[in-house]
């Protein structure tokens, strides 16, 4: 009797098989050996240089110096964007925005800037006779410095975040207010207020 078409015989059938599973077995060796042509490779995930969590930066007195006096050099060369870029309060980039747990808006450093340079113009250049903060994982370096004027300062450098390098926060003198809560006696006018943290009085 012969085989049905609908029916194959055994034979027929298992050599389909067969060829069928040659066929499946030469197709994954192809790929396999091809590498896939790059489509079936399993993505690397790499972080982008924002998303790295980066190495917080050990304390560096010198560096922390080296700032400040960048710092001084900017406002007396009149360089307001310069010295607002390394004052601790200021965003990368921004003058609309600041952050103000580390000092004034921009339009306060601006109105106290020329103040800043009378200042400077009077007790520059500083002599950093002392530092504080360099214990491991310290995020502020503070320095006395002594003006040319012969007055007592006490200058504050801060990493804002333990990956960036130092910028100025404070420059006062280094004494605590008498009364809390009740201000020192005042500057002379064409010295910085205070309002930024840079001025002769009271830290």
């Amino acid at each position: 009797m012969n085989p049905s078409p609908l029916f194959p015989s055994p034979r027929f059938s298992r050599g389909r098989l067969a060829l069928f599973g040659l066929l499946l077995l030469a197709g994954a060796l192809y790929v396999g050996c091809s590498g896939g042509g790059g489509e079936e490779r399993t993505p690397q995930t790499t972080a982008t240089p924002s998303e790295e969590p980066g190495t917080p930066r050990p304390p560096d007195t010198q560096a922390a110096i080296r700032v400040f006096q960048s710092f001084v050099e900017a406002v007396q060369a009149g360089d307001l964007d310069k010295a607002w870029a390394l004052y601790a309060a200021s965003i990368e980039g921004t003058t609309e925005e600041h952050n103000a747990a580390f000092g004034c808006d921009y339009g306060a450093f601006s109105f106290e800037f020329p103040r800043m340079q009378h200042l400077f113009g009077r007790v520059a250049p500083f002599e950093v006779t002392e530092t504080y903060g360099a214990a491991p994982g310290s995020l502020v370096i503070e320095m006395r410095l002594a003006g040319a004027d012969g007055s007592s300062f006490l200058g504050t450098t801060v990493r804002v975040r333990p990956t960036e390098e130092y910028r100025v926060q404070f420059l006062n003198s280094g004494d605590v207010v008498k009364v809390p809560g009740a201000p020192d006696p005042q500057p002379s006018p064409d010295d910085p207020t205070g309002i930024c943290g840079i001025w002769t009085g009271a830290r």
